[in-house]
């Protein structure tokens, strides 16, 4: 058993990594975006010059 088992692991973790990698930097981009827009919001010489 030992012989077969590393590879399909190997291919679980890898895919697991990279789906987590890819929800935090989504998570993080979306925190990012509402941070920005709260800030247009807060100023409104910004918000005139960028219409919503």
């Amino acid at each position: 058993m030992p012989q077969m088992a590393p590879l399909p692991w190997l291919i679980i973790f890898v895919l697991t990594l990279s789906l987590i990698l890819i929800s935090s930097s989504m998570i993080y981009f979306i925190i990012t975006m509402n941070k920005v827009k709260l800030n247009f919001m807060s100023n409104p010489s910004i918000s005139k010059k960028i219409k919503w």
